[in-house]
C-alpha cells in the first residue's frame, strides 16, 4: 500500500512514517509526487482506494478535489493549514474515510472523523530514530537548563526572550534565522533534541499566526515542558485535540509565565508529575492516531 507524499513537505516525512507505522511496516511504501506531475496521479488503478494520501495548502490552485474523487484515499492527512483560510481543502473528508489534519480553527466545521493530530516533529529530530520512544528521556532533576528556545525573532518573542532571561536563571534563549529549508537548518535537528532533552522548559513565542507550532512537540518528545501565552478561548481551541487538552503550561503573559515556571522549579515534584502527564498525554495521542489509522484501514479492506 502506498503512501502518496508531497515532495513539499520534507519537514515531516519522519513524523508520518512513524504515525503511520511505515517504518516498521513493510505492506506501507512512501511514494513522493510532486506539483508537477501530481495530476498524473488520476491515471493510477493501482492505488484506487487504496493509499494514504498527505497533501498540503502548496496545492491550493491544483485540482485536488478531482484526483481526491478518483483516488478515495483510505486516509487523508492535511498539513500546515497554520493561517485557517483554506476551509475549502476541509471538505475533501468526503473522499476518504479518515481526515487526519494538523491544526485545529473556531471557523471551521470538522466533521467525526475529521481529526486533530499533533504537529509533529522535524525530520532527523528524534535519536536513533526511535519511532516516537519516549522512555529513555532525562527525568526533570538530571535537566541542567532552565529554560531554552532556539527558534526565529517574530511576533511576540522579542517581549518574551526579555522576560525570562530578566526573571529566570540559566536560560539558553537564541534567535536564529530559519527559512524552512530541511537541507539548510541553523541548527542540527540531533543537536536540538540533546538541548531540549537538558532543559525543563521551552518557552514557545506564537509562530507566524497560531500559537501551534513544531517546537511543542519536538519539547514534549523531548520529555521538556512547552510554556504557551495567549487568551484562554485561543487557547482551549489551538490545543483542544478531541477534548484531551495537553497539560502544558498556560498562561495569559509572559510576565505571569515565568511566575508559575519559577514556581515550580522550587517543587521538583510537581514538575516531574507535569512531564509525566505530558508524555502520557503524547502517548495516548500517538497510540490512538496509529490505532484509527490501521483500524480504518482494515475495514476499508474488508
Amino acid at each position: 500500500m502506498k503512501i502518496l507524499y508531497p515532495e513539499e513537505c520534507m519537514w515531516e516525512l519522519e513524523y508520518i512514517k512513524d504515525i503511520t507505522g511505515c517504518n516498521c511496516n513493510s505492506d506501507l511504501e512512501i511514494e513522493k509526487y510532486n506539483i508537477n506531475n501530481c495530476n498524473l496521479l488520476i491515471e493510477r488503478e493501482d492505488i484506487v482506494s487504496n493509499c494514504l494520501f498527505v497533501m498540503t495548502i502548496s496545492y491550493y490552485n491544483i485540482n485536488i478535489e478531482e484526483i481526491l474523487k478518483k483516488l478515495q484515499p483510505i486516509v487523508i492527512f492535511f498539513l500546515s493549514d497554520e493561517y485557517g483560510i483554506f476551509q475549502k481543502y476541509n471538505y475533501l473528508e468526503k473522499y476518504t474515510k479518515l481526515f487526519l489534519r494538523q491544526y485545529n480553527h473556531k471557523s471551521y466545521t470538522y466533521s467525526s472523523h475529521n481529526i486533530q493530530i499533533p504537529l509533529g516533529y522535524v525530520s532527523n529530530f528524534l535519536p536513533n530514530n526511535n519511532n516516537n520512544n519516549v522512555t529513555d528521556i532525562k527525568p526533570i532533576n538530571e535537566r541542567k537548563v532552565n529554560c531554552s528556545f532556539i527558534g526565529a525573532k517574530k511576533s511576540d518573542r522579542q517581549h518574551m526572550r526579555d522576560v525570562f532571561e530578566k526573571n529566570m536563571n540559566n536560560t539558553m534563549i537564541v534567535f536564529v534565522n530559519n527559512n524552512w529549508d530541511i537541507e539548510k537548518l541553523p541548527v542540527i535537528p540531533n543537536n536540538l533534541f540533546t538541548l531540549y532533552n537538558n532543559s525543563i522548559f521551552i518557552i514557545i513565542g506564537r509562530g507566524n499566526s497560531s500559537l501551534d507550532c513544531f517546537r511543542i512537540y519536538e519539547a514534549v518528545v523531548s520529555g521538556a515542558i512547552p510554556v504557551i501565552v495567549g487568551e484562554e478561548m485561543e487557547i482551549n481551541t489551538t490545543f483542544y485535540y478531541g477534548g484531551y487538552k495537553p497539560p502544558f503550561v498556560y498562561s495569559d503573559t509572559w510576565e505571569n509565565a515565568v511566575s508559575v515556571c519559577n514556581n515550580l522549579l522550587q517543587q521538583p515534584e510537581l514538575l516531574q508529575e507535569k512531564q509525566n502527564k505530558i508524555l502520557e498525554w503524547w502517548t495516548n495521542q500517538i497510540t490512538n492516531i496509529k490505532n484509527i489509522i490501521t483500524q480504518t484501514i482494515h475495514q476499508r479492506k474488508s
